[in-house]
């Protein structure tokens, strides 16, 4: 793949304050726009092609502070990884996902 970047940086929790879960960290990581987005100018659609969570912890309640980064970008595709923390910045989950990039 070609060499690129793209970062994002976000707090996310449920509108209700429902608790995070071990279950949630999956959604979580999966909730923000691709990290690269701001790079690629108009794109029509950028499908998960693969996504994998690696749960380190089970969150404390409150928000959940998420960072994606992509450093591989190019031929219709890019790989980006996850870094997820809770309230107490205990790292909670890694995630690393595979996606197309369709214009």
């Amino acid at each position: 793949l070609a060499r690129g970047r793209g970062f994002i940086a976000g707090w996310i929790r449920f509108a209700d304050r429902t608790p995070p879960s071990v279950l949630s960290l999956p959604l979580f990581a999966d909730a923000f726009p691709p990290s690269p987005l701001g790079l690629l100018g108009r794109v029509g659609w950028i499908p998960t092609v693969e996504l994998t969570v690696h749960v380190r912890a089970r969150p404390c309640d409150g928000w959940i502070r998420a960072c994606f980064e992509s450093r591989d970008i190019g031929r219709g595709m890019l790989v980006e990884d996850g870094l997820l923390w809770d309230a107490e910045s205990n790292l909670v989950a890694q995630s690393r996902q595979l996606a197309l990039i369709l214009r």
